[in-house]
């Protein structure tokens, strides 16, 4: 099929908009995804470099204007379905709700600036579900895209300038820990959506973001963060089923399966000597530790029955004796990393249930309303967040937490579920840019 004919079948299945969207459109976007990376890696340097915390949170500043600025130009250009719709703005009104019955009293400056810069659990934070209003088009995932390799340079030089902090030996540190854990959602985990769409990108794009992905395992290790591996574990697993699929040579990836299971469990019976490894040893030694329970049943026990229907409001708590009191000054703690326990501290069942009422429907159509692979890993990647939001918090100003919205159009968007495989495919590859002169 040569240039012309793919461009006229593009037009024929979705409309023009779909692969050629009109160039203030295009600029949005590129205003919508460096607002974006300036935002979230201002907060992941800023909360590591205390000294210059002052310029990444200028920048951060800039950044959400921008994507203010990016989304009022944006919004409206694709019609969205009216369940959609529907649900978003009761949505966005009980984030509204939430905040207004939040607790600000005796709320300090530096409190003030940690809710407006905050990527984990900050105001700006409810703002992300708008991006389904963003326009539903193959140049979108294009931008997702470059989006993320710029985050990945940025994830290698945080990585470079921190690394004493990040291969530091002592398990309790609480700044390493949270170095790493900070660095890999907001600048590394997207590489996760770069190896599920594997088939989309050149081979040197797949090298760079399977070293980025295999660095933040290694960090992870050494860190002993579990939750981190956890999530990458998932990603992995989903990455390569798809890839497995798609392969040709399914009886050799069969057999190496077989044989690394074989080899996880000799590994398995040699636990105690793996422990000697220094590599290894924080790991071991954490095990199934189980660290989470006692500020479980605080959260529990803080809970009425109305605080489990509508929540607290915003920048509330919930009593927590001896945990993080040098942060938050007093036994009452005001994050718990359980993000469904976040979500129902905030705004009750609620707010979680207007929540998976979006989310779920989209991870129907995607997996069995759809005439495309693409949105088969759309929807993957939604439950993927889906999976995140237990052992971390996944509702924050990340390209991460973006892109699950952006899925979340993609799914809900009939013409693009309509959309054949090779009709994306081509678009991603150089025949269908090189035959339509750099339109897309």
């Amino acid at each position: 099929m040569n240039g012309t004919q793919l461009e006229y079948k593009m037009r024929d299945v979705s409309g023009l908009t779909m692969f050629f969207p009109p160039v203030s459109v295009a600029r949005s976007l590129n205003v919508f995804w460096i607002s974006v990376i300036l935002f979230s890696a201002g907060y992941t340097f800023s909360s590591s470099l205390y000294s210059l915390a002052a310029i990444f949170q200028g920048l951060q500043i800039i950044g959400l204007v921008g994507v203010v600025f990016a989304c009022f130009s944006l919004a409206g250009s694709d019609k969205i379905s009216g369940y959609l719709q529907l649900f978003l703005i009761v949505y966005m009104l009980w984030q509204i709700f939430f905040m207004i019955r939040g607790d600000y009293q005796d709320i300090k400056y530096e409190d003030m600036k940690s809710l407006i810069f905050n990527g984990n659990y900050g105001v700006a934070c409810v703002l992300i579900p708008l991006t389904v209003l963003l326009p539903v088009s193959l140049i979108s995932i294009k931008k997702l895209i470059d989006a993320s390799f710029i985050s990945f340079f940025l994830y290698i030089i945080f990585s470079i300038v921190l690394l004493t902090d990040l291969l530091n030996p002592d398990p309790l540190d609480a700044f390493s820990r949270e170095a790493l854990e900070t660095s890999v959602k907001f600048l590394a985990f997207p590489a996760g959506f770069i190896l599920l769409t594997f088939d989309l990108h050149s081979n040197r794009r797949k090298i760079f973001a399977l070293i980025v992905f295999f660095l933040s395992i290694v960090l992870a290790i050494i860190r002993a963060r579990r939750g981190v591996l956890l999530m990458d574990g998932i990603v992995a697993i989903f990455a390569f089923t798809f890839y497995f699929f798609r392969s040709s040579k399914k009886i050799g990836w069969a057999l190496a399966i077989v044989y690394f299971m074989v080899l996880g469990y000799q590994f398995y019976t040699l636990e105690f000597s793996l422990k000697k490894i220094h590599f290894l040893g924080n790991l071991f030694d954490k095990g199934l530790e189980n660290t989470r329970t006692y500020v479980e049943d605080c959260f529990y026990s803080s809970m009425t029955p109305v605080d489990w229907i509508i929540g607290k409001g915003y920048n509330t708590g919930y009593r927590c004796p001896g945990i993080d009191e040098s942060v938050f000054g007093s036994s009452i703690r005001k994050v718990i990393e359980t993000d469904y326990l976040q979500l129902v501290l905030n705004g009750g069942m609620v707010n979680l249930l207007l929540l998976l009422a979006i989310i779920l429907p989209a991870v129907f159509l995607g997996f069995f309303k759809s005439s495309n692979l693409f949105c088969k890993k759309a929807a993957t990647w939604i439950m993927i967040w889906l999976f995140f939001l237990y052992p971390s918090n996944g509702y924050t100003f990340s390209i991460f937490h973006i892109s699950m919205w952006l899925m979340v159009a993609l799914c809900y968007n009939a013409k693009f579920r309509s959309l054949s495989d090779q009709v994306i495919l081509n678009y991603f590859t150089k025949e269908i840019k090189q035959n339509t002169s750099g339109k897309a």
